[in-house]
């Protein structure tokens, strides 16, 4: 199923469709995304650019942000040492953006892994050196409460990873960073950095693939593409999906309305219909190409948010209900005649 739209611009692209930068992508940017990607995304975009226009467009919708997105840019800056994101670190990167998440990395939850390309080792290196500082100095603290060092350092082969322990239940991750001599890669949790790191250099990528390489033309390419593997997304889903309209047919047969849950379908009966789902953007003069290359409408990254959405929704309400000891509303009995 192929669907194309077209956002017309008039010339020149303002707000937020003026973030993503003007220079379409090449086979070679999704070189280092693994051809057995669950889900990936690349893009080009200048960082100072985008930046400036974000700022802009943030200030005609709210004056003030302008201003609260300077102070916290000094803030990030006194604490690097007056090491300059704005003026130091974002020239050094490059244009090239990706993020993807593999099965071996942890998949669709924790396994997602996000590159950028750079042009300045050095000044990166500076940056990075002095995030490090930063961290020391938050370690000291750390002991004096009696925690233990939230920054470990680790050897992945030829590379040397950062990863920080963050001691808040309201961050569940643990981000790891490691910083390459094109690249700066970073990851939610180590396990998916070692598997990036450990990748055997001729694996096959993304670029390789048929639904994928008949994108890029010689007088067309795309500045944004997207890439799902629909059966894999589908077999992570199809659980919690069973889950949540279980958890949703019960709610509503306690409000008295009869759901069957045995009308949910089987996993191979959708499963047999799915294949790559294939989304590109491609930026002209005269506006915005979107083609959109699937087997099944609607499924994508927006069906996994709905789905996990629901499912914490669900599981908060039940959570408050017995932590204020709110009973459930129950049926009353019908006397019979």
């Amino acid at each position: 199923m192929i669907s194309r739209s077209v956002i017309g611009t008039n010339g020149k692209r303002t707000g937020f469709l003026s973030l993503v930068g003007d220079r379409p992508l090449e086979l070679k940017d999704l070189q280092k995304i693994p051809a057995n990607s669950a889900m990936s995304v690349a893009l080009r975009l200048n960082p100072s650019e985008t930046l400036e226009r974000f700022v802009g467009t943030m200030g005609q919708l709210e004056p003030r942000a302008v201003r609260e997105i300077e102070e916290m840019f000094k803030e990030i800056d006194s604490e690097l040492n007056g090491f300059s994101i704005k003026k130091d670190l974002l020239p050094a990167l490059g244009e090239t953006w990706t993020a993807h998440a593999t099965l071996d990395g942890g998949s669709f939850l924790t396994g997602w892994v996000f590159t950028v390309q750079v042009k300045d080792k050095a000044v990166v290196q500076r940056a990075v050196q002095q995030i490090v500082a930063a961290g020391a100095r938050e370690e000291e603290r750390e002991q004096q409460r009696g925690r233990s060092k939230p920054l470990r350092k680790l050897v992945v082969g030829e590379e040397q990873v950062y990863q920080l322990t963050i001691p808040d239940d309201d961050a569940p991750i643990a981000p790891a960073w490691c910083l390459r001599d094109d690249e700066f890669v970073f990851t939610l949790f180590p396990q998916a950095m070692r598997s990036y790191l450990k990748r055997p250099t001729k694996t096959r990528s993304l670029g390789m693939l048929p639904e994928v390489k008949r994108l890029f033309e010689p007088q067309r390419s795309p500045s944004f593409v997207q890439y799902t593997d629909a059966r894999e997304l589908f077999q992570w889903v199809y659980p919690l999906a069973q889950v949540g309209f279980n958890m949703l047919s019960s709610e509503m047969q306690r409000g008295g309305i009869d759901v069957d849950m045995s009308i949910f379908p089987t996993a191979g009966s959708i499963e047999q219909h799915l294949g790559p789902a294939v989304t590109a953007w491609y930026f002209q003069e005269d506006g915005i190409y979107v083609d959109v290359r699937q087997s099944v409408p609607g499924i994508g990254t927006s069906n996994l948010m709905w789905v996990q959405t629901m499912m914490s929704f669900m599981l908060q309400r039940r959570f408050y209900q017995q932590e204020m000891e709110i009973p459930l509303p129950v049926e009353e009995a019908v006397p019979r005649r």
